[in-house]
């Protein structure tokens, strides 16, 4: 967990928890919402040259695992690392083969790397401004769940995004009916539905079988 999350979710735990665990739960689905944020490092003062990722697609201790294990100072920020010989925090002198080829390719990655004045900051790529939108993410779950059509949009802009919201969980069978309630081991009384006791009280029934359920239709 980012070390920021985990202040806030130690400071309001059933808040943050809830967003944890759906952004846990995304990510069994294959929808690594993390992923999309990056570090942009400016003075490299609070990024961990080995543990965060802010060079290439994963953390330099993993991609070089020999000059890891000869790190005596495995916490360094970019800063401390950059601004001194790379090799001089390390327990002993690289030696050839691995060790060798991993400190040149290493050499050869931070090249281009050049600090700034202006402090790290995260940015998501989900945009070109590198800014994180609440609506970016949408876009990204509509993507990943929402059924492909040939239509131009599967929000309708004209109305509130509550019925938006409320006709997709419609869609996916996601409302809390009791016939859900009772799958998911909630204890009720009964799984009828409680205005006809004609049948289970299920998506279907709710706003198509159920007999009132037509007429407001009929009416409408």
């Amino acid at each position: 967990m980012v070390p920021r999350l985990r202040l806030i979710y130690d400071a309001h735990p059933s808040l943050w928890g809830s967003i944890i665990n759906e952004m846990n739960s995304l990510k069994v689905q294959g929808v690594d919402i993390m992923s999309h944020c990056r570090i942009r490092v400016g003075n490299g003062l609070n990024t961990k040259f080995w543990k965060d990722v802010w060079i290439g697609e994963t953390q330099l201790q993993h991609l070089f695992p020999r000059l890891f294990a000869l790190e005596s100072a495995k916490d360094s920020s970019v800063a401390e690392k950059l601004q001194a010989d790379l090799s001089s925090s390390f327990r002993r002198v690289v030696r050839g083969g691995a060790e060798s080829q991993q400190l040149e390719h290493l050499l050869t990655l931070l090249e281009s790397v050049i600090l700034s004045n202006s402090e790290d900051r995260r940015v998501c790529d989900l945009n070109g401004d590198g800014v994180f939108r609440v609506k970016d993410v949408r876009n990204m779950l509509d993507e990943s769940f929402l059924p492909k059509a040939d239509v131009p949009t599967r929000w309708i802009k004209c109305i509130s995004i509550k019925v938006n919201i409320f006709a997709w969980k419609m869609f996916l069978d996601r409302l809390p009916t009791r016939s859900n309630l009772a799958r998911r081991n909630v204890a009720i009384i009964s799984v009828s539905y409680q205005i006809c006791y004609e049948a289970p009280e299920d998506m279907a029934h709710l706003f198509f079988n159920c007999s009132l359920a037509r007429e407001v239709t009929r009416l409408v």
